[in-house]
């Protein structure tokens, strides 16, 4: 009855088990084998859903990509940063050195200033993104579910750290391997 009211149409069927209904309808009927009627199966909510599942894979692509540049051109301008910053105390380097004051000190001492310079940026930040995300977790009707877990963001702080002072010691040492007298005739000391 179904198959004879349905000549050239469609039906439409809505059923609690789809892979039963499916495999139900894929057996072949006689009117099938006759070629009197074509049975297709399609599962549009399936199909939205994988549709939407790869839009959603294009733009978590497309952010990464955004989220990749805009880390690569921190990490450059904070390498560049530091590079300034050792390259302005030049002279007191040439003046360290000719003091007789040791490679590795000079190396703890710029570490040390490093490391407070990154400490009074990084606290202020991280303590203004939880601040940031608690007061957006308070509203009432947010949409947005962003958590900072405590060991995610004291892992990204001790890279951060990390980085900073590894930037700060890389263009100390091609100072620190010209022997002092070099350094200070160099810079005119």
């Amino acid at each position: 009855r179904m198959i004879m009211n349905s000549y050239n149409q469609e039906i439409h069927l809505w059923c609690a088990d789809k892979a039963a209904m499916k495999a139900y309808l894929s057996e072949k009927t006689q009117a099938e084998l006759d070629d009197y009627i074509r049975v297709r199966i399609s599962d549009p909510y399936a199909q939205k859903v994988a549709e939407y599942e790869a839009a959603a894979t294009k733009r978590a692509d497309g952010r990464t990509i955004v989220i990749a540049g805009v880390v690569a051109l921190c990490m450059m301008m904070l390498y560049l940063l530091c590079r300034s910053r050792i390259n302005e105390r030049l002279g007191l380097i040439a003046v360290y050195r000719l003091l007789g004051i040791p490679g590795r000190k000079l190396y703890g001492i710029f570490l040390m200033e490093s490391g407070v310079a990154a400490l009074t940026t990084l606290v202020p930040t991280v303590i203004l993104t939880w601040a940031g995300l608690w007061a957006v977790r308070l509203l009432p009707q947010q949409t947005l579910a962003l958590e900072l877990p405590l060991p995610v963001a004291l892992a990204a702080g001790a890279g951060i750290v990390a980085y900073y002072l590894l930037v700060s010691v890389l263009p100390l040492g091609r100072l620190l391997r010209q022997p002092p007298a070099q350094l200070a005739a160099k810079f005119d000391l």
